[in-house]
């Protein structure tokens, strides 16, 4: 069971390096290979996790490690549910290095912290699992925004230069890119939304005092009101292109903040 996330690494190392070869190359000999080398990296992945579930009789989100190999699995999943709609390979050059970091963080981070003993009847709330799923998926959805107007704003400056060398045959056209990044942010706002609603629930099924001013809640408000004003200027008054763009990336750094706050001074996401 302990060599499955190392070799989950190992796995989806090769595909990335072969998919790289490939694009890089402009080539597409055997290019099912570099997909199917993933995928048992993500069976790998996948059994990890089931078995931490299985030994603990919980889902896998308290420690460090699997916060991160729980993330860097929603954010596969949430890649490939794109994929199967749209066909943009070179997202794997973009996402898989995440993913990678994300798995070298949770095969080295062994420690636990002992919980507070008013989070044990938290911890049995069925509801839990549906959270921390609500807020897994959104930080996906969010990071795949967050890479799609990175490569609208490279595109956009490979064309006003009128270059029109790797970088520009490498990346997916404009409308692609606003596309890609317009749907992950809709979904992410929702899912978000969804995750502080049952958040919300949680805390005040668990503790008489609804309101503690704990940073990681007004942290995580924070981050769905940024997202609310990136949404509101995107879909209302009508933003695209460039500004929507840098929009999302700062939403994004938000978010990534919001992320390693909980982590470093939380309990639970």
């Amino acid at each position: 069971m302990s060599t499955l996330l190392p070799g989950a690494l190992i796995l989806y190392g090769l595909g990335l390096v072969y998919e790289a070869f490939l694009i890089l190359r402009r080539r597409r000999m055997l290019a099912a290979l570099a997909l199917g080398v993933i995928a048992l990296g993500f069976v790998a992945h996948t059994a990890w996790l089931v078995g931490v579930s299985f030994r603990s009789g919980r889902f896998p989100f308290l420690t460090t490690q699997e916060v991160f190999a729980s993330l860097a699995w929603a954010i596969i999943v949430y890649y490939f549910l794109l994929h199967a709609r749209r066909q943009t390979e070179v997202l794997r050059l973009f996402v898989f290095p995440l993913v990678l970091l994300f798995l070298m963080v949770a095969i080295v981070s062994s420690r636990t912290r002992p919980l507070p003993e008013q989070l044990e009847d938290l911890l049995r709330m069925p509801a839990l699992p549906l959270h921390v799923a609500f807020m897994m998926f959104a930080y996906a959805a969010f990071f795949l925004a967050f890479v799609a107007a990175t490569m609208y704003l490279v595109q956009e400056r490979e064309l006003k230069r009128k270059r029109f060398g790797a970088v520009f045959q490498l990346l997916p056209s404009l409308s692609t890119c606003e596309a890609l990044s317009s749907r992950s942010l809709v979904v992410g706002f929702l899912l978000l939304t969804l995750g502080i609603g049952t958040g919300v629930i949680l805390i005040r099924r668990s503790d008489p005092i609804f309101w503690r001013g704990d940073p990681i809640i007004i942290l995580a408000i924070l981050t769905w009101v940024v997202y609310l004003i990136v949404i509101h200027y995107r879909l209302m008054a009508g933003w695209r292109g460039r500004k929507a763009a840098i929009l999302l990336i700062l939403g994004f750094a938000v978010t990534a903040v919001t992320f390693l706050w909980a982590r470093l001074f939380g309990h639970i996401i």
